[in-house]
């Protein structure tokens, strides 16, 4: 048994080592240089306004001019208001003052919508295409195909514009797209050919993660072995080896616990409901909450009081207890229409409350709380701000947390989705409370720890290749 697990931990090490060695250096510029994305709310406030007053057209007759819709959301596309119907195959954009499906933009228009956006001349129009390194995640399914439009700025801007609706997407810069070579691309092994196939991808580096965990434990078992037979001989000594196997054995004694941590909550970082729960809500319990079907709420719409809405840039249509709630969100904040109730600043407390106890009754919906900046759970989630977060108590536990401006759910955590963003999200990035608000702090922590896995994948990599010399002259 013994010569079989030090056979399994010799050949899979001389196979994954230089892999082990990527993903510490790598993980080190990710402290640094995250992957590149366009955050919600600034998109928001650089997007066309909206044009309200030009639309004639009722939003449930957008709707239903689009076979399958499921969703639907009205955004400005240079100086006219278009309504994006959201369904299973992709966004589709209606006229909002004709009710006609619109055609896909041209080069011409997408440069004139990302120069507006980005604030810069488009030097460069490409596309429209379905694929590239920064729009490969699968988020971006329903906005393809997309061009590319590349500003004449300082940064090296690129701009991702949806040739459906017009909408801006994806935002890079120069410096980005550099130094997530050697950050996010290797160490997600999120190279484009592999990572457009999901389930290819998934698969992929579940199992390499996987197999590196069972080589993990193995030499960490081989290495407190090794030392307890030594120190029980006659000269005793921590190490019966030499040279760089020596090291090897060292480092691992002393690192190996730090690069079990890491690959184990990698790992779990592709569970995508394996072993713990997802955060989103279940299709029966979204009904509940709901309602009833977006096209009936719809009904609830006040043509005239959606022409006043402002300068909204987006707005939202959504269902929250059977009452259609229409967020207008801008650069100056958000207005909520609740159907034809006054005006709100956000969506009622109280209808999201009734709302969550039909969807969850089994249990008890307590008041809804303001998160701190450094709420953990949010943070895990990617909750934007401004969320709220409501608990349910009794037979089943867990924080919901809504976006007030438009009443929809963003996250729900419950025991298992909880133990999850710990053992993933604190343990594999060091995210923890108290840590959130101190990058500095833990910065410090993270890169001496990434620097001894590193070192200890290069003593895998130079004993690797010593073990394959031998075998080539045998």
């Amino acid at each position: 048994m013994l010569k079989t697990f030090v056979w399994l931990h010799r050949w899979l090490g001389v196979v994954l080592c230089l892999l082990f060695a990527i993903w510490f250096a790598s993980g080190a510029v990710l402290l640094f240089v995250p992957f590149p994305s366009l955050d919600p709310g600034e998109a928001r406030a650089r997007a066309d306004p909206v044009a309200p007053g030009r639309v004639t057209v009722r939003p449930q007759v957008a709707l239903a001019g689009v076979r399958g819709g499921t969703s639907l959301r009205l955004v400005g596309r240079l100086g006219t208001p278009v309504y994006v119907v959201g369904s299973a195959t992709g966004d589709r954009a209606v006229s909002a003052e004709t009710g006609a499906a619109l055609a896909e933009l041209t080069p011409g228009q997408a440069g004139a919508i990302a120069s507006r956006f980005g604030g810069a001349p488009a030097s460069r129009v490409v596309g429209p295409i379905r694929y590239d390194q920064w729009i490969v995640h699968q988020a971006f399914d329903h906005a393809r195909p997309l061009y590319r439009v590349s500003l004449a700025d300082r940064h090296a801007t690129q701009l991702y514009v949806s040739a459906q609706t017009g909408e801006v997407v994806q935002e890079t810069r120069g410096y980005e797209r550099a130094w997530n070579w050697l950050g996010a691309v290797v160490h997600w092994l999120y190279f484009t050919p592999l990572r457009r196939f999901f389930s290819a991808w998934d698969q992929t580096v579940w199992w390499v993660s996987l197999v590196g965990l069972g080589m993990t434990v193995v030499g960490i078992g081989l290495g407190v072995y090794r030392t307890a037979k030594k120190m029980g001989s006659e000269r005793p000594a921590v190490s019966p080896f030499k040279g760089w196997l020596k090291w090897h054995h060292i480092l691992g004694l002393s690192g190996g616990v730090v690069v079990l941590t890491w690959i184990f909550s990698g790992w779990l970082s592709m569970d995508h409901g394996r072993l713990f729960s997802r955060a989103t809500t279940p299709e029966r319990r979204l009904a509940a909450y709901e309602g009833t079907p977006l096209a009936e709420a719809l009904g609830q719409v006040d043509l005239d009081r959606l022409r006043r809405l402002g300068d909204a840039t987006l707005v939202r249509f959504s269902v929250v207890g059977g009452r259609l709630v229409v967020a207008s969100l801008g650069p100056s904040g958000s207005s909520v229409l609740v159907g034809a109730d006054t005006p709100l600043s956000r969506t009622s407390a109280v209808l999201v409350t009734k709302a969550l106890q039909a969807a969850y009754p089994e249990s008890h919906v307590s008041p809804p709380e303001a998160l701190g900046p450094d709420d953990f759970y949010a943070k895990a989630e990617g909750a934007p701000a401004g969320t709220e977060s409501y608990r349910l108590t009794g037979a089943y536990q867990a924080r919901v947390f809504v976006n007030p401006a438009t009443g929809e759910i963003v996250a729900v955590v419950n025991r298992s989705r909880a133990a999850y963003d710990w053992v993933y999200y604190a343990l594999h990035s060091f995210n923890f409370p108290g840590l959130l608000a101190l990058p500095v702090l833990r910065a410090l922590i993270v890169l001496p720890l990434l620097a001894l896995g590193f070192a200890l994948c290069i003593t895998s990599i130079v004993v690797g290749i010593r073990r394959l010399r031998i075998v080539a002259a045998a």
